[in-house]
């Protein structure tokens, strides 16, 4: 068996703005596998800033130096070239990898495009459009300004939002653990589905989280934090955003994923190509129907 690789290179019609900078382009790596009766499959690396996970540039220079071998061994820093040749693999052996579905708008989060000069009214306005054409649940990025101003903010979209709308905010780790309690007031509204990744990804902000979350109503997610879903705390209220192109051992993350005990879990994309893309939403439009899954989100 052997595999060959490209580069892939996208502008994104609107860049992602985050805490962690502003993204113009998406960049990342199509591995393709193909067995010696001529049967193929691919697999993207699709490293994200802010996960841990390296770079496309430290991706690609390991891809080249294998020459088209199939690695034997993948460094444990580059967990998305391990994702890559695992997710190829289990798609090229399993039938049911090539049924790829398509889940229904209400099935997914739609992901709000924000920058700091636009004002909550406009991104109501955003939402109340989106409701119309069958969305339910939003995601939208916080942390661009002052905590404080961010809070408002976010108020100001609860206040406006139409019965039934759910509101992922999603901080990149902007906060500071003061922030906490607001956090929790504004968990009490039902608009709000979770706050995600509230302070950045280390274990001792994990573990806060995680406390904070067991003695209040604080409705949180963590998402950068999680790098070994099966790691992730069974007894929790925290949902566990799974990013499966950011998982090296795709077949260790399946088998999580089947297991009917475990925290809630949303899964989601990195803006990655549209053939790994599809099979995340395979992937989600398997699960959703438990008890488990929440709505398929983007970015």
């Amino acid at each position: 068996m052997r595999f060959s690789f490209e580069k892939l290179s996208k502008n994104l019609g609107v860049p992602v703005e985050s805490s962690l900078g502003i993204f113009p382009v998406r960049e990342s790596l199509l591995v393709k596998i193909e067995d010696d009766f001529g049967n193929s499959a691919c697999g993207e690396c699709a490293p994200w800033a802010g996960f841990g996970c390296g770079t496309v540039e430290q991706s690609e220079a390991f891809l080249e130096k294998c020459g088209g071998k199939m690695p034997s061994e993948i460094p444990t820093d580059l967990p998305c070239v391990a994702h890559a040749f695992s997710a190829a693999k289990f798609f090229l052996e399993t039938q049911a990898g090539r049924n790829i579905l398509r889940p229904e708008n209400k099935l997914c989060a739609k992901l709000i495009r924000r920058s700091r000069e636009e004002t909550p009214a406009c991104i109501s306005e955003k939402i109340l459009r989106e409701r119309e054409n069958g969305f339910s649940v939003f995601k939208v990025k916080i942390g661009l300004e002052k905590a404080a101003a961010e809070l408002r903010f976010c108020e100001k979209i609860l206040t406006a939002a139409p019965a039934g709308t759910r509101i992922r905010f999603d901080a990149n780790g902007a906060f500071t653990e003061e922030i906490l309690p607001e956090l929790a007031r504004l968990s009490e509204s039902s608009a709000v589905e979770y706050f995600e990744q509230p302070l950045p990804a280390t274990e001792r902000n994990d573990a806060e989280i995680f406390e904070f979350s067991a003695c209040t109503n604080a409705k949180f997610a963590l998402d950068e934090s999680v790098r070994e879903p099966w790691a992730f705390p069974q007894n929790t209220r925290v949902v566990a955003v799974v990013k499966p192109l950011l998982v090296a051992d795709f077949p260790r993350l399946l088998a999580w994923l089947e297991n009917p005990a475990g925290p809630a879990v949303a899964l989601s994309t990195v803006f990655e190509n549209s053939f790994a893309g599809a099979n995340v939403l395979h992937l989600a439009c398997e699960h959703l129907a438990t008890s488990r899954f929440r709505a398929f989100g983007l970015g």
